[in-house]
């Protein structure tokens, strides 16, 4: 997104602004995702939805311009703010961290960022339980209609995700390098990232009786 920043405005910010038109025409309901990098990190508390936002990349600025183009719309939507996104498949940090501490003695991971690693699979569940309660009456969403906090619980650093992850391979019989905890100025980046990104899902759970379990549940499941 930093290198490729028109492309990311028209992704990230224009794309949304037309599906929502679109769909002002065809009368549905707009799901949509979101990012913890809208907000700097200077937090120490679990962030809230009205809480002020100030996005400190190039990616985290057009994913904020196209949560603004779905709310200014008059169409139902359903804005989901989400943050640490893994899965098995596709390119991810779950994926890249299986990779390298299979191929290195050790691997140096970032430990002063702090997030709540989410899978895609449980956010997808999560999703699908909320649509499934309007039992497909757009009406339903009236008074429901807004933006929403949906990350996993629980709170860690990249370091403490890596080295969950170098544990589960071992428990696997997989070979995994050591991690070793680094800061984020032993590792920069081209897009600024917040030092403290923890979302609050409590609006969520009190609107939709919805609630992502623990983060470190993925690693308790498929290790049973």
């Amino acid at each position: 997104a930093e290198s490729e920043q028109q492309q990311a405005h028209n992704i990230n910010a224009i794309a949304p602004a037309v599906i929502a038109e679109a769909m002002q025409q065809n009368n549905g309901l707009f799901v949509h995702y979101s990012t913890d990098y809208v907000f700097d990190g200077e937090q120490k508390r679990p962030y809230l939805e009205t809480d002020p936002t100030a996005p400190q990349s190039v990616y985290g600025v057009s994913k904020l311009e196209g949560e603004k183009a779905i709310q200014a719309s008059s169409i139902p939507y359903l804005i989901f703010r989400t943050s640490w996104v893994y899965g098995e498949r596709g390119k991810n940090f779950y994926q890249t961290m299986r990779r390298l501490l299979a191929e290195r003695d050790e691997v140096g991971v970032v430990n002063d960022q702090i997030g709540s690693p989410t899978w895609c699979v449980q956010l997808a569940e999560a999703t699908m339980a909320i649509l499934q309660q309007s039992h497909g009456d757009l009406d339903w969403f009236n008074d429901r209609s807004g933006l929403y906090h949906m990350s996993n619980q629980g709170q860690t650093s990249w370091y403490g995700f890596a080295v969950l992850i170098a544990e589960f391979m071992r428990h696997q019989n997989q070979k995994a390098g050591e991690v070793k905890a680094i800061s984020s100025a032993e590792f920069p980046t081209v897009a600024a990232r917040p030092a403290y990104s923890v979302l609050d899902n409590s609006l969520l759970t009190s609107t939709f009786g919805v609630a992502l379990p623990d983060w470190q549940n993925f690693f308790k499941q498929k290790s049973d």
